[in-house]
């Protein structure tokens, strides 16, 4: 936590290896950040960001992040069950075709809290050992601040998981 400005986010993308170009040492596990295989580590680790980005393709497809993935029964019912831990299942209710509704014109009928709770379950869905989240609650109502505390709770057995927040009522 703190205030505006003071380096929370750029902490958080030095930690997650998006910024390379840092002075000192972050250990992992013993291994130094800098000697860990890049691709290693971003299967370790999920992000989600203040801005979320949004493909223009189907709800199912933006919560995998797999394309060309031949989408089967297991994964589907994985993804369903990262969109009901992130509150994202009330949206998607609401969706003539549900996780098969396409997406488009860059996600502009799309809130921002559900952009958020997208991302969420996107990381959700991932399964990471590590998870960091940059502002996950910024867009959402106390409703779905709360899912995402019970959410977290649940899922924070044998994860780390590094939340920059403003709100008091994650700390």
């Amino acid at each position: 936590k703190g205030e505006s400005g003071v380096g929370k986010s750029t902490l958080m993308n030095i930690l997650s290896g998006l910024i390379e170009d840092y002075k000192g040492d972050i250990y992992f596990n013993n291994e130094n950040l800098r000697n860990i295989n890049k691709f290693n580590w971003y299967n370790k680790i999920s992000i989600v960001p203040q801005n979320v980005f949004i493909n223009e393709d189907t709800l199912l497809n933006n919560v995998i992040l797999d394309e060309g993935m031949q989408t089967i029964k297991r994964e589907i019912d994985k993804a369903n069950y990262a969109i009901s831990k992130s509150g994202l299942n009330f949206f998607v209710e609401q969706l003539e075709n549900g996780i098969n509704t396409l997406i488009k014109n860059n996600a502009k009928l799309i809130s921002g809290g559900e952009k958020q709770r997208l991302a969420i379950a996107r990381a959700i869905y991932k399964n990471s050992e590590i998870l960091f989240f940059d502002e996950p609650v910024n867009n959402l109502d106390i409703e779905n601040i709360n899912r995402f505390k019970e959410t977290l709770n649940e899922i924070k057995k044998d994860r780390i998981i590094i939340i920059i927040a403003h709100q008091k009522e994650l700390y």
